[in-house]
């Protein structure tokens, strides 16, 4: 399915198909709108933004994005992380000025602290915290012990985040389950997307055991298009967690052939070298917005975005929507169960991709009800890619036509040729007529499920056509039964 531009937010959409796009003309460009959201999600984690409200369950967490990207062989997943960070250069000189500045001040501290101490003790209390001080400088997140130090220093800083990153993912997935420093690493990663909290846990090396809060985590990981066999290795990943917090990217199709001349490639990239200091401008300005006030009192100056009555009213339909939609998904043979358990914690991702949105189309540190029904589109657009990957699109259009009947059967006449026309319709025609009564069974099995019946009327003014009507089961017995 096509992506919806109007339902987009607009800075994402301009940078990612006037800059992104033009520079990896076979990235998908959903894919590229999220990853100028996710560059924003790490702008606001590295300066502690938070949503915050009073009325809601979780009150308070950060506006942190996960993303996995199945992308085709040749779509630019490197190039165009590159071609992001090109246009928001200014959010990685404050990461080392800030480090910079930071790690001078704490330097002078341990200094002054020493000279007060007996000649004894400020050898060994120099020693000790300057090792500490020297995990400022490292940046190992590849073991237990690296990450949870990271954390550890990030949690002091008050400023700071962590990013998983792996360019590689499908191997990383076949190792789960089967080797510990993985799982653990993978269940630290899992336990901060929530507030940025991890509990502590005696881990080689570490003589002390503590809590570390308020680190928050993004995540951008990549794998190849895999095989429906393939994908099994993912569902451990997805059915314990990942799937509700993961935005799930899976391209339907491979990239066209490029078919334009060398004239026509250059003037785009030409117009696009025109637009690029436009929206450098755009991402300083938003870096700006959600920077932390640094005259605040030290741990303080965090930026908070708020909800108005209208957005929480909007988010607690969601939610509720969410949890109804999961209570629809079969469970068959346990295939379904992430599929199931991305539905019902939709709403919790889609809350901080709002916040990023807030962030990106105006001033106001509040997450308007316009944010959250842009965050709500890509949410569920992604949700669809979910889908799509678990193999499940022709159950989903199932329950899509069976709930399209039963609102609409007896108002308008739904055919064959009518159900066809509908936007959730397979798009291929040579696929058309499979999928058509590989839906139909679904319908049938949704209609067993609610004691109701698929039944069929002549049309009126056809001899042979018929429409689609569903019926509580036992009345309406003068009607035919539908049957594959």
């Amino acid at each position: 399915m096509a992506l919806q531009e109007d339902k987009c937010p607009a800075t994402a959409l301009h940078i990612a198909k006037n800059w992104l796009k033009v520079l990896n003309q076979d990235a998908d460009l959903a894919q590229m709108v999220m990853l100028v959201c996710l560059r924003v999600s790490q702008m606001m984690c590295f300066n502690r933004c938070r949503i915050y409200n009073e009325e809601l369950t979780f009150r308070s967490t950060f506006p942190n994005l996960y993303v996995l990207l199945f992308a085709h062989s040749g779509s630019g997943k490197d190039k165009s992380l590159v071609d992001m960070k090109e246009v928001s250069p200014h959010f990685d000189d404050e990461i080392k000025v800030m480090f910079e500045a930071s790690y001078k001040l704490k330097e002078e501290a341990i200094g002054k602290m020493a000279e007060s101490l007996p000649s004894g003790k400020a050898l060994e209390y120099r020693l000790t915290h300057e090792a500490r001080l020297m995990k400022y400088q490292a940046d190992n997140t590849a073991t237990p012990e690296g990450l949870i130090a990271m954390r550890d220093v990030f949690s002091e800083a008050k400023f700071g985040f962590i990013h998983w990153s792996d360019s590689e993912f499908m191997d990383t997935a076949k190792k789960m389950g089967k080797n510990p420093v993985l799982d653990y690493l993978i269940t630290i990663h899992k336990e901060a997307y929530e507030y940025g909290n991890t509990t502590g846990k005696l881990i080689k090396g570490n003589k002390k055991v503590s809590d570390i809060h308020g680190v928050p985590h993004t995540a951008l990981l990549h794998s190849p298009i895999v095989s429906s066999d393939s994908r099994k290795i993912f569902h451990d990943f997805f059915n314990h967690g990942m799937g509700r917090r993961m935005f799930t990217i899976f391209p339907q199709d491979a990239p066209e052939q490029d078919e334009r001349s060398i004239d026509e490639i250059r003037a785009i990239l030409q117009e696009a070298q025109k637009e690029k200091p436009s929206m450098k401008a755009l991402m300083q300005d938003i870096l700006a917005r959600v920077r932390k006030d640094m005259s605040a009192q030290y741990g303080t100056g965090e930026r908070e975005y708020t909800l108005p009555e209208n957005a929480v009213r909007r988010y607690l339909e969601y939610k509720l929507w969410c949890g109804n939609e999961a209570k629809k998904i079969r469970n068959r043979d346990g295939i379904n169960e992430g599929l199931k358990r991305e539905m019902d914690g939709r709403y919790w991702k889609m809350i901080r991709l709002a916040c990023c949105i807030a962030a990106m189309e105006h001033d106001a540190y509040e997450i308007q009800e316009t944010d959250i029904e842009k965050a709500i589109y890509l949410t569920d657009y992604f949700g669809d890619h979910f889908a799509r990957f678990y193999g499940l699109d022709r159950k989903i259009d199932g329950q899509k036509i069976f709930e399209f009947i039963k609102e609409e059967g007896f108002e308008i006449p739904i055919t064959k040729m009518v159900i066809y026309s509908q936007e959730f319709a397979e798009k291929n025609k040579a696929k058309l007529k499979s999928w058509f009564f590989d839906s139909m069974e679904i319908v049938l099995d949704i209609c067993a499920e609610n004691d109701e019946e698929l039944k069929v009327l002549p049309l009126e003014k056809q001899g042979n056509g018929i429409r689609f009507v569903i019926v509580p089961k036992g009345s309406r017995n003068e009607l035919k039964n539908f049957t594959l």
